[in-house]
């Protein structure tokens, strides 16, 4: 039996950053948000309808702190029912606990309100680095955020409706003369 070579087929590697390396990009990004004297941090969101800076901090934020942070016990809790107030509260390693709220607050607020309770002086020596060249303490992402800067739908023209005519209800039927009404 005679083999027949086939030709080897070889696959072309994807281009560019791979996944993970914007992952790690994303959690190694400038500040560090080391919290040195914080035991514990606690939050408190609504699921819907509570603001989007306080889920968006969620998203962003708290994986980057959980990197930087190994030992710190971080609790989240998204109440789906109920009145909350979104909040942070802090628990430092002396025992004292501080809250920050997080209603009508954009992320990189509440970032920065956090780094400057529990931010110690590595988060002090950036923000005066940071204000002394000029720049904003935390840089945009890079390329367009997809919640902002929708493109639009052109407007549309209104067309005519057809004018609606009411239904009348039937009229009642007149009673049969077989039949009387008890008085």
């Amino acid at each position: 039996m005679a083999t027949i070579a086939l030709p080897r087929y070889t696959k072309t590697l994807p281009t560019g950053p791979s996944r993970l390396s914007k992952i790690l990009d994303h959690l190694n990004q400038q500040p560090r948000l080391q919290l040195p004297n914080v035991t514990n941090l606690k939050i408190e969101l609504r699921a819907k309808d509570g603001g989007s800076g306080p889920r968006h901090f969620v998203k962003n934020a708290l994986p980057r702190i959980r990197y930087a942070n190994p030992s710190l016990t971080i609790e989240a809790e998204k109440v789906w029912t109920g009145k909350v107030k979104p909040r942070i509260e802090l628990t430092f390693s002396s025992g004292e606990t501080q809250t920050i709220p997080m209603k009508s607050k954009s992320p990189s607020v509440i970032l920065q309100q956090l780094m400057d309770i529990a931010g110690g002086d590595p988060w002090l020596q950036y923000k005066r680095k940071r204000q002394e060249e000029g720049l904003p303490l935390f840089t945009a992402p890079e390329g367009p955020n997809p919640l902002v800067n929708r493109p639009q739908d052109p407007p549309t023209e209104k067309k005519a409706r057809a004018p609606v005519t009411p239904i009348k209800p039937p009229k009642p039927e007149p009673a049969s003369p077989g039949t009387a009404e008890a008085t």
